[in-house]
């Protein structure tokens, strides 16, 4: 006869399986909670280089030249006004790879203003970002929609209809 062996060590196949989905939530709760971060210091760092690029062609153009007439991407470029993080090959990006363009608009009288156009914004940063610039600059643009300009407040839900591309949205803001 043989005998049994009571005191058995080691794992059962269902312990070890309950091992490994403990395992899996916490590695995708870091995850998530490191892509949210992530999210957040990105809009953070470009509305900031945003500003820093808004201020500068206003002293470069319009306190110079009186008109944002030659506002474009490559006098902005060489006038050294875009911050050194956003540059790739002479060339201005947002953190999420879109190529950031300049273009003269008109407010009030011709050229008084203008455009800074930022592409290829995931939808939950361009929500984020959205809601930032619109309470530093009058004039912000989703895709289309109007977010604030002299007689629009912004709502979630503008904000929220204006971001509706998941991976591909354009901010425009507008400066005066």
């Amino acid at each position: 006869m043989r005998k049994q062996v009571k005191n058995q060590k080691g794992l059962t196949l269902i312990e070890l399986m309950v091992g490994i989905v403990a395992i899996s939530v916490l590695v995708y709760m870091i995850l998530s909670g490191y892509q949210r971060f992530q999210v957040r210091s990105n809009v953070k760092n470009h509305v900031q280089d945003l500003i820093e690029l808004a201020t500068g062609i206003e002293d470069a153009f319009m306190k110079v030249e009186s008109s944002y007439a030659n506002v474009s991407q490559a006098n902005v470029v060489n006038a050294k006004l875009v911050p050194s993080t956003m540059l790739r090959a002479g060339v201005p990006y947002n953190p999420w790879g879109g190529a950031i363009d300049f273009q003269p608009n008109t407010i009030n009288n011709a050229n008084d203003a203008f455009d800074i156009i930022t592409p290829n914004i995931p939808q939950d940063a361009c929500v984020r970002l959205t809601e930032r610039l619109a309470k530093t600059f009058r004039f912000v643009d989703v895709n289309g929609t109007v977010i604030r300009d002299l007689t629009t407040t912004p709502t979630n839900n503008a904000i929220q209809t204006g971001c509706n591309s998941p991976n591909s949205n354009t901010v425009t803001v507008t400066y005066q």
